[in-house]
């Protein structure tokens, strides 16, 4: 019984030893999808105005949110704009923005700061960008596809906006 109890207890000091010695390598997980962005205007007719533009784009999201910005929307030079863009006609993710900025046809949309606990999980989403009517964007004149760019944190993807 002695010669028993021996085996035992080495064997539950060698079973644990061996199988930490020959650790197996785990391979990455691949998020796909990331950059793919989509656009689209209400209504859809050329030269239609004012519209509501939609954009999406997968991004990877920490907690449920965008980890970083700002944003960076970049629109076709024959989509008529105002002069001035109200950070009240953007919505983030449904919430109006921290900031908005128009240079040309290049729009800046600051995220706003994190509040409460941020956890450490990371997954893939969609961010959603909508441009009210308040905005007072223009479908381009003539029937098409346009691209529009958007870049937030590390993703990017640009988008056909079909113009009909």
């Amino acid at each position: 019984m002695r010669v028993s109890a021996v085996a035992a207890a080495v064997a539950a000091i060698l079973v644990p030893a061996a199988a930490a010695a020959t650790p197996k390598p785990i391979s990455p997980i691949a998020i796909g999808g990331l950059g793919t962005a989509t656009a689209s205007t209400a209504p859809s007719r050329a030269g239609a105005r004012p519209v509501t533009l939609t954009l999406t784009l997968e991004v990877e999201l920490q907690c449920g949110r965008l980890q970083r910005g700002p944003i960076v929307v970049s629109l076709p030079e024959s989509m008529p704009l105002a002069a001035s863009l109200a950070r009240t006609a953007v919505l983030l993710d449904g919430k109006p923005p921290a900031t908005v900025s128009l240079a040309g046809h290049s729009i800046g949309i600051g995220v706003p700061p994190r509040t409460g606990i941020v956890c450490d999980v990371m997954s893939p989403g969609k961010l959603k960008i909508i441009f009210t009517p308040a905005a007072h964007f223009a479908n381009p004149p003539a029937p098409g596809r346009y691209a529009v760019t958007i870049r937030a944190g590390r993703a990017s993807g640009t988008a056909q906006l079909v113009v009909s």
